[in-house]
């Protein structure tokens, strides 16, 4: 009898961990970029409050903690993160996609003196960009484009105001809350042009159990939809 009952728990144990059911907590890394992840005084941000809902939704308990972009890349991919929450990629290892979720413009800002009108005019200039990041196959790949890599936007917007890039490749969220939360600093750049639309998507560690995993997917679904830039991004605005 003892026999039989060491067996059923084993199999038991086994069962719960194929499946994900024997995670204790969910950990998620998300990128340390206003207004996403903001640490400032306790965790926040467009991406803490969507992560939270869907996670809740899905009725899974989760610790976060938000980190430099290629740091959010690099621990998912070493099994040290289980979930992350970005713009599509190909390239990573170790993770499999679970499916687009919430969805932002990306923009050039330029400034006023020489104002980039459109994505042609991309051609020859110095652009600031998240170090690591994705934008767009056709903005990422194109060598007549200069890329100078920054660690967060803030710093590249500077950049941009000191003349020393042209323009900066910038999520929509990311320039209003800056451009809310700076009184007047940067009045000089010109009206923004839209890069791009672009959808996070939810990648998780392979070892992440197929149940978890399915309740994330099933919870994304359910609520990307209700979620609109205007609805995530308002409170950090105002």
């Amino acid at each position: 009898m003892k026999v039989n009952l060491v067996k059923f728990f084993i199999i038991s144990l086994i069962a719960c961990i194929l499946t994900g059911t024997a995670f204790a907590s969910i950990k998620v890394s998300l990128i340390d970029v206003p207004p996403y992840g903001m640490k400032n005084p306790s965790l926040r941000g467009i991406h803490v409050d969507f992560i939270s809902k869907v996670l809740e939704e899905a009725g899974l308990e989760f610790k976060m903690s938000a980190l430099p972009y290629p740091r959010v890349l690099e621990r998912l991919q070493q099994g040290k993160s289980d979930l992350i929450l970005i713009f599509k990629r190909t390239d990573l290892t170790n993770a499999l996609e679970l499916g687009e979720s919430i969805g932002f413009e990306n923009l050039i800002v330029s400034r006023q003196d020489s104002p980039i009108k459109n994505l042609i005019e991309l051609k020859n200039k110095k652009i600031g960009v998240i170090r690591d990041a994705k934008y767009e196959d056709g903005f990422d790949n194109d060598p007549s484009i200069v890329k100078v890599p920054v660690h967060n936007y803030l710093q590249a917007l500077m950049m941009l105001h000191h003349q020393r890039v042209d323009g900066v490749a910038i999520s929509g969220p990311a320039y209003k809350y800056i451009i809310a939360h700076t009184d007047g600093r940067f009045n000089s750049f010109a009206t923004p042009i839209i890069l791009n639309v672009k959808h996070n998507y939810f990648y998780a560690n392979r070892s992440l159990g197929k149940d978890v995993i399915d309740k994330i997917k099933k919870a994304n679904e359910k609520l990307r939809s209700r979620y609109s830039e205007g609805i995530l991004v308002g409170p950090y605005i105002e």
